[in-house]
């Protein structure tokens, strides 16, 4: 399936005179952005045919990159950039289906291949809790995530419709926040932010893992045949990782005052995969360049606890993919 995209934005442009703005900046940074998407990401995209949103990434970061050098408003730029992105990757699902978006997502990330095994399955990642060092939390680990995976299966095989999906969802959600209510801190420590997370203000990861299953447990989206709603995390072992060359390769451990090698690492992963049934997904398990430690990691999930999914969002920082390759 083939479609392009034709760029208007001269309605919004027009009426831009007639809206009430909070101040000056925002009315200049609308303006400015519609000329951008009217002039250069216009001209980046025009003509282009796309198959699937990835080449359109392809040249909304290219375009970023050439653009932004030596400039001011990289982070402006960087918005425009995924906004367009976000929204031309919903029209391509559009075009793959119109009337499920989820199956157009499914289709035009996973194209359908009859050798393959037809296991593949996106869910859906939700940040719930913001913690590590970075955010000064008591929590080493940096996230907690609620992983929703809409094609488990009932006690009967059939899967969930999603109006259902989306009630367990804010049954989970309610019951948090009613569990956050009830610490001494309150609603005031684990301030909510911008992006939707919760600050973790729980003393211990225990404690972090304990709320979220409970919430998970009164929404009522899983039963004895399903795991409709799971758990992720992000260790953040890289902040925890001690780079000093003469005691290289050891971690810190939450309430410990020695660190850890891989070996005692990886059985610290098992242990709290066994304490947590629900917990599908590690990410960052290691340091950002401890590639070895990762693939031990991965052995022993694929033999083990083949479940569970690991993830490595440190290789994204500066200099990764150069180490990686």
């Amino acid at each position: 399936m083939k479609h392009s995209h034709i760029w208007t934005y001269d309605e919004i442009q027009a009426s831009a005179e007639n809206l009430f703005w909070d101040n000056n900046e925002e009315k200049q940074g609308l303006k400015k952005t519609i000329e951008l998407i009217n002039g250069d990401v216009s001209l980046k995209l025009a003509d282009t045919v796309l198959g699937s949103s990835i080449k359109c990434d392809n040249i909304l970061v290219d375009f970023l990159g050439k653009s932004a050098e030596g400039s001011d408003d990289v982070i402006a730029k960087n918005s425009l950039v995924r906004a367009c992105s976000e929204a031309i990757m919903y029209a391509v699902a559009k075009c793959y289906c119109v009337n499920n978006v989820f199956d157009g997502f499914k289709e035009s990330f996973y194209p359908y291949d009859e050798d393959i095994d037809i296991t593949r399955n996106t869910k859906l990642l939700i940040s719930v809790f913001n913690g590590g060092k970075a955010a000064a939390s008591a929590v080493k680990f940096s996230k907690f995530y609620l992983i929703v995976d809409a094609a488990a299966q009932g006690q009967e095989g059939a899967k969930i419709d999603p109006i259902k999906i989306l009630g367990f969802y804010q049954k989970f959600l309610v019951t948090l926040k009613k569990a956050i209510l009830s610490t001494k801190v309150g609603e005031a420590g684990f301030k909510l932010g911008v992006d939707g997370m919760y600050f973790n203000a729980n003393a211990n990861i225990a404690e972090s893992f304990k709320m979220i299953e409970e919430a998970i447990i009164l929404s009522g989206a899983n039963d004895d045949g399903r795991k409709l709603f799971q758990i992720g995390v992000n260790a953040d072992a890289d902040s925890g990782y001690n780079k000093d060359a003469k005691d290289p390769g050891k971690y810190e451990q939450e309430g410990q005052k020695v660190q850890f090698g891989v070996e005692a690492m990886i059985e610290y992963y098992t242990k709290m995969l066994q304490e947590h049934p629900l917990l599908s997904y590690i990410e960052d398990a290691f340091g950002q360049f401890d590639f070895s430690a990762h693939k031990a990691l991965k052995e022993k999930l694929q033999n083990e606890f083949p479940h569970v999914n690991m993830g490595l969002r440190q290789v994204f920082k500066t200099g990764g993919f150069a180490r990686l390759k």
